[in-house]
């Protein structure tokens, strides 16, 4: 649960290996409503699910910006005396 970025908390290998079958499916089946809203607004927007650096490395091998862009059409800019050029 951790691979996508969820807040559930990171258990030391040496207690996981200790884990029974069972103890193992109970910690997996507990849900996690911060990684499921996650997931949900990430695929509603379109972005990428994943830590920081695994979505910088996505970019740079795609050679662009996965981050959430602004909506809309850009603002037309002003000139210096305050008028909407043309």
């Amino acid at each position: 649960k951790e691979h996508v970025g969820g807040s559930k908390q990171i258990i030391a290998l040496s207690k996981i290996l200790q884990m029974t079958e069972s103890e193992w499916k109970e910690y997996l089946s507990e849900p996690d409503h911060e990684m499921a809203l996650e997931i949900r607004l990430k695929t509603q927007r379109g972005l990428a699910i994943g830590t920081e650096e695994f979505v910088r490395g996505i970019e740079n091998k795609l050679g662009r910006s996965l981050a959430r862009a602004s909506l809309g059409r850009p603002k037309k800019q002003m000139t210096e005396k305050g008028a909407v050029p043309f």
